[in-house]
């Protein structure tokens, strides 16, 4: 009798658990970019996404972000975050800093190293040999294609 109560209870608290709404911090940062398809939770300095009205979309590099999103487009509902260099945090990619040029290497090789004010992309930018700072509506496919060089 003791084991069949056992059972019960622990059958109701992971019914409970799963029927919270809340996923574990593990779960919810096992994801795969959705460009190049690498896990996330790998590159957590560097990761980003996309939260559409129906869809998020995880990143595992700005580089890869800017792909897919000048690829499928977006939309101004779309919210796009990304990680800010010095904070390690996420942050609103449409208001963030872009250094491009620098020697700092990302999961995809050279990257757009994303900062949340003007100032610490400039600091960044005498700190790392960075070459410009670019708006998100300057990154364009040249500026993508010009990340290889």
């Amino acid at each position: 009798m003791k084991r069949g109560i056992c059972f019960l209870l622990a059958l109701t608290f992971l019914w409970l658990s799963a029927c919270s709404g809340e996923t574990s911090s593990n779960q919810a940062e096992n994801t795969r970019c959705a460009q190049c398809g690498m896990p996330t939770e790998e590159f957590q300095a560097w990761r980003g996404k996309i939260t559409g009205q129906t869809t998020v979309k995880h990143y595992c590099s700005p580089r890869c972000l800017f792909i897919n999103s000048q690829s499928q487009g977006l939309t101004e509902a779309d919210s796009v975050f990304v990680t800010d260099y010095y904070e390690q945090k996420l942050i609103d990619g449409r208001q963030a800093f872009y250094v491009i040029g620098s020697d700092v290497i990302g999961p995809m090789g050279h990257d757009l190293v994303p900062l949340a004010t003007r100032q610490a992309a400039e600091e960044f930018m005498q700190e790392h040999k960075g070459q410009q700072i670019l708006r998100f509506g300057e990154v364009n496919t040249e500026t993508i294609k010009g990340l290889s060089k």
